[in-house]
């Protein structure tokens, strides 16, 4: 089993240790992203209810990139 703590690469650092937690990063997010994409496919009322939640930022590229 690994067994290893957030943040914590060793001493000295160990890139096998940066490997392992960055591994694990990677694939939570694509579990993430997975999920997302399937809710999205189920329900596609979702993103229209998004899309008209952010409408009053159209044209307002700024605005978009802090949100």
């Amino acid at each position: 089993m690994i067994e290893f703590k957030s943040g914590v690469y060793g001493d000295p650092p160990s890139p096998v240790w940066w490997m392992k937690q960055s591994a694990v990063y990677l694939f939570c997010l694509f579990i993430m992203k997975t999920i997302v994409i399937v809710l999205l496919e189920l329900f596609p009322f979702l993103m229209r209810a998004g899309k008209w939640l952010l409408s009053w930022t159209n044209g307002k590229n700024y605005i978009q990139v802090i949100l």
